[in-house]
This record gives structure tokens, C-alpha cells and sequence, in this order.
């Protein structure tokens, strides 16, 4: 009997082991939502199965995913609208797999085809003509606009961008041209019809000149004019300046690449007020205006600078400017070697507060003078340090008075020749926590108030000036249980982090 059930055992192991599958059979797809389900079926009666298999393509790229056993649909990720795929399944126990089932072709989920372009108009732009449109809906799926543009002689032109794009510049599209544009979508599912042409002038976008006074003289100014935009079409220049007692001369100048001079009309002593056009055939910019003055033996002498000097945090130059006729203006330049500035001074005045000279630096400054005739020449130059030339010094005889409801730190009043700007207080208590004070340069002496009773304070002092901080003075404050102080130990120093 025992090798009777042996045998039996065996037989059925090989008949297992001898088992195949069938391959599955792929039964359609079902569209859902944008979305492709595909379907299948297996003729297979045991409960082992462990996987299906779902491979499909577009002849250009496969793809590949997994399906429970029990699962007998599958949603497609990554199937383009309107491209035709091929699919086959496979499914698998621990120890069979099936072959693979016949090949099921199918569509990817069908979309209308995209309207034509809307909202199509043509904007000016520094580099040339900007097309703006509004973006075709979502739902169609818009992979390229195609902008086609068509100009005299049968020229056309085409430029193709991105669907998430609602602008372009037209930078395949010459700028001297005139063009009739129209605009395609274009989808997985096909292309939309072309939209209302809109007509596209060949009008670079003049901007105004670049214009510098090269020279003069005692009867002529001569300007040099050069594009804005270096790529934009110039042919001629249009310049109008104003005469005393007369309508403004005009000139037209052709010769762009030479400097101009301007002679009819000019005056000693009168502003000329000088605005200069850019042309092409079809625009002209917006004007440049300068105003320039001939050389005049009546405008006022050399300035001589006569004293800097430094009050607190403000610096003052004077000067001594000898004119012939009324002073109308005083320029003053100076610079520390990283920064350049400039005052003004209006009228016969003879001094001024400047406004961005930091103490602990260096200063070259030099000044001209104006009156109705012109500028003078520039002063001769002078070196300045500012005050301070060092770094503050450590505050001293830091001291604590009071109670820890208002406890009074006072330190002695700093000398005026360190231009203090502000002091830094830190306060350390012996449970870790910390607090920053601030006080001006000008004080020496800080209420604080609240402290703990039974505390160990540590109290750190350091002063600023234009060059750098102090070493700082510190101190320990014991406060007593009912807030008096108790110890106050000898003040040591400490430097400033900052």
C-alpha cells in the first residue's frame, strides 16, 4: 500500500512540474476620462498565479507594468492621445510563466482638434517685435504654436514654440519686412486651422540716441550721436537746438558715423538746449536732450578749496570762487577710491554739508563753479582723512548702581574726537538667557530694568566709530533676594565679536 500512495505522489509531481500556461487573451480597452483601461482574460483554473505582465508601444518606446493575479484590467499610463499603440500580456506563477499573448493594437484616447489661436497682437520690444497670443485651452493638449508669417515676393517664414509659451520674439522674421502673421496649435490629434492674420509692420523700435559733447569752443559745439540699440536700423539723425531771440535751428544729418558741429545761431553765455531724433524711413525715437553753453572767457575763475571740516558725524568743504557775473551753481566731486560721489551746491554759496563722506576713509575732492557764462575749470584736488582714524577705545569705570527694578549702568562720557556712533550692551543672567542693549554714541549710561533677584548678571560694554568696533568692558552684577546688589566684582574686558 505505502508504494502504491509513492508512486501516486510522484506521478503528480512530474504532471505538475510538466504544466504550462496558456497565454492570456487580450479582450479590448476601454476609454475612461483621458485614460486607457486594457482588458484581458486567462484560461487558467488554479489560485497561484502571482502577476500579469502588461507590455505596450508606440514603435518608438516600450513600456512595461505589473498587474495583480487577480486583477484582469489595467489602467495605461503614458499613452499619447491619438498614437497607435500595440499591447501584449503575460501572465506568471512561482514557476511558469506564459507566453505572451497575441499582439492587440489600439488608439490612444481621441481629443478634438485645437481651435485655432486667439488674442493674436504684436507688442514693441527693446530687441525687436514681441507676438503675444492667449494660450489655447488645457483640454486640447497644445504641444507647438507655429507662427507663420508671409511678406512681399512670396517670402514665408515660419517659427515654432513650446505650448507653454504665450509669447515670442520674432527673431526668425527680418525687421525691415512687413508680414501677414497667423498662428497654428498643433496636438497629438492634429492641427488647428490658422487663425486671423494680423499684419505686421517692418518698424524697428527706435529708442533715443546715445548723444556726448566732444568738443567746444568760443563759437562751436560739436556732439557725437550714436544708435541706442546697435542693431536697429538708423539712417539719419534730426537735431533741433535752441537760439536767443529766433526759432530753434534744425538740422538733418546723414553722415551718422562723423561728429556734428553745431555753429548757426550759438551764443556766449545763452543755454542751448540741444534734442536729437533718431529716423529710419518708417519711425523716429523719442528725442535726447542736453543743454551746452560755448566757451566764455566770463565764466568763473579756478575754485580754490579752503578747508574740510568734520563736526560730530558731518563733514563740510568750503571754498572761495571769484565771478564776474552772478553764481548760479557748485558741483563737488569726491571719491575714496571705491565709491565716487557728488554734491551741489546751488548759488553764491561758498560751503556745504556732504552727504556721503564716512568717517575713517580717505577722500580726494576737487569742485567747479557755474554761472550764466558756464563751468570753471575744476579746482585743484585735496586729500582729506576723516575722522576717526581709529577705532573706538574701550569704554571705562563701567559701574552698576540701583536695584534689579532698575538697575543704572554708567561708564565715563566719551571724548568727542572719537566720533562714537553707538554702544552695544550685553547682558548674560545665570540661567543662560541673554539680552542686547543699544545706546547712542553721545550717552554713557542705560537704564535696565527687571532683572531677577538672587542672579549673577554679566554685563559686556563696547562703543563703535566709523572704523570698527571697541574691546569691550565687562562686568558681574550680583543681585540680592530683595533686589539690591550685592557683589559687584572688578570689571574686566572682552572683544567684540562683530
Amino acid at each position: 500500500m505505502f508504494v502504491g500512495l509513492v508512486v501516486i505522489g510522484l506521478f503528480v509531481a512530474l504532471s505538475r512540474a510538466q504544466v504550462t500556461l496558456l497565454p492570456p487573451v487580450i479582450t479590448g480597452v476601454e476609454y475612461r476620462q483621458q485614460a486607457v483601461v486594457i482588458k484581458w482574460k486567462i484560461d487558467y483554473g488554479g489560485d497561484n498565479l502571482v502577476r500579469h505582465v502588461i507590455r505596450y508601444t508606440d514603435g518608438r518606446r516600450e513600456q512595461r507594468i505589473i498587474a495583480n493575479p487577480s486583477e484582469r484590467e489595467k489602467v495605461l499610463p503614458f499613452v499619447r492621445p491619438c498614437n497607435y499603440y500595440t499591447a501584449t500580456v503575460m501572465s506568471a506563477t512561482p514557476t511558469v510563466n506564459s507566453p505572451y499573448s497575441e499582439p492587440y493594437q489600439f488608439k490612444g484616447y481621441q481629443l478634438d482638434r485645437p481651435p485655432a489661436p486667439e488674442g493674436i497682437h504684436i507688442k514693441n520690444h527693446p530687441n525687436g517685435r514681441l507676438l503675444r497670443w492667449n494660450p489655447v485651452p488645457d483640454v486640447y493638449q497644445v504641444l507647438v504654436y507655429t507662427i507663420i508669417g508671409r511678406g512681399g515676393d512670396h517670402e514665408e517664414l515660419r517659427q515654432e514654440v513650446f505650448e507653454e509659451v504665450t509669447e515670442v520674439l520674432l527673431d526668425t522674421f527680418h525687421f525691415e519686412h512687413n508680414y501677414n502673421v497667423t498662428m497654428t496649435a498643433t496636438s497629438y490629434c492634429g492641427t488647428s486651422p490658422e487663425s486671423e492674420p494680423v499684419f505686421v509692420a517692418g518698424i524697428p523700435n527706435l529708442e533715443p540716441p546715445n548723444v556726448t559733447i566732444v568738443d567746444r569752443t568760443d563759437t562751436t559745439i560739436s556732439i557725437r550721436v550714436e544708435p541706442a540699440n546697435r542693431t536697429a536700423r538708423v539712417d539719419s539723425y534730426r537735431i533741433q537746438y535752441t537760439v536767443p531771440n529766433a526759432p530753434d535751428e534744425v538740422l538733418d544729418i546723414y553722415n551718422i558715423s562723423q561728429s556734428i558741429t553745431l555753429q548757426v545761431g550759438l551764443k556766449e553765455c545763452f543755454n542751448h538746449t540741444i534734442r536729437v531724433y533718431a529716423r529710419n524711413p518708417a519711425d523716429e525715437s523719442e528725442p535726447t536732450v542736453i543743454n551746452a553753453m560755448l566757451l566764455s572767457k566770463n565764466v568763473p575763475q579756478q575754485p580754490v578749496l579752503t578747508d574740510v571740516i568734520t563736526i560730530g558725524q558731518k563733514t563740510m568743504v568750503q571754498w572761495s570762487t571769484n565771478s564776474s557775473t552772478q553764481l548760479v551753481a557748485h558741483k563737488i566731486e569726491y571719491t575714496d577710491n571705491v565709491n565716487s560721489y557728488v554734491d551741489w551746491a546751488i548759488g553764491d554759496t561758498n560751503e556745504i554739508w556732504l552727504s556721503n563722506m564716512k568717517g575713517c576713509r580717505t577722500f580726494t575732492v576737487h569742485m567747479s563753479s557755474e554761472n550764466t557764462c558756464g563751468w570753471s575749470e575744476y579746482s585743484q584736488p585735496i586729500n582729506y582723512e576723516v575722522p576717526p582714524t581709529i577705532a573706538a577705545s574701550m569704554p571705562s569705570q563701567l559701574n552698576a548702581t540701583g536695584t534689579a527694578d532698575e538697575l543704572l549702568l554708567q561708564w565715563n562720557k566719551p571724548n568727542s574726537t572719537e566720533h562714537l556712533i553707538d554702544h552695544d550692551i550685553l547682558l548674560a543672567d545665570s540661567q543662560g538667557n541673554v539680552r542686547s542693549y543699544w545706546a547712542a554714541g553721545s550717552v554713557n549710561f542705560l537704564v535696565i530694568r527687571n532683572l531677577e533677584p538672587n542672579s549673577i548678571n554679566h554685563m559686556a560694554l563696547s562703543a563703535r566709530n566709523d572704523c570698527g568696533w571697541s574691546e569691550g568692558k565687562a562686568i558681574q552684577v550680583a543681585i540680592g533676594s530683595a533686589g539690591e546688589i550685592i557683589r559687584q566684582p572688578l570689571p574686566t574686558f572682552w572683544r567684540n565679536p562683530f
